[in-house]
């Protein structure tokens, strides 16, 4: 945890720097992430990131007063709105990348390459066993 702990707070004081947030960033992330077209809706971003929808809706009207996403009615359900990155979107999101892995490469120089790759083995073994 206190790892986890630092890595995150140098990441997000990087990221603050560029005026991002870890939590817009994530938000950005997952867009991205969430469909083929690039679009996503705040209940499917909030369940992604485990979060509530009322703050993942605070987030997405955040990035939508920053141009870095658009939202337009879902044809599907005119309750929701699809939620797609704007092209500055994909530049923020992109720069959040390469911070993100200036910041991990901070950490991981101090190990050899096989040491990174057992890490990276050892970390993915854990996620796994989390998902059954």
């Amino acid at each position: 945890m206190q790892i986890s702990k630092e890595i995150r707070y140098q990441l997000n004081q990087q990221l603050l720097k560029e005026n991002i947030t870890i939590q817009q960033w994530a938000v950005a992330e997952q867009i991205y992430l969430l469909s083929p077209r690039k679009q996503a809706t705040v209940k499917n971003i909030a369940q992604a990131l485990n979060m509530d929808r009322p703050t993942a809706s605070g987030i997405v009207n955040r990035l939508e007063t920053k141009k870095i996403i658009t939202k337009k009615v879902d044809s599907a359900d005119k309750r929701s709105y699809l939620i797609s990155l704007t092209s500055s979107g994909e530049k923020y999101l992109n720069l959040g990348q390469q911070i993100s892995n200036q910041v991990m490469d901070s950490y991981l120089n101090h190990l050899s390459t096989p040491e990174q790759t057992e890490l990276n083995q050892l970390l993915s073994k854990f996620l796994k066993s989390d998902e059954v």
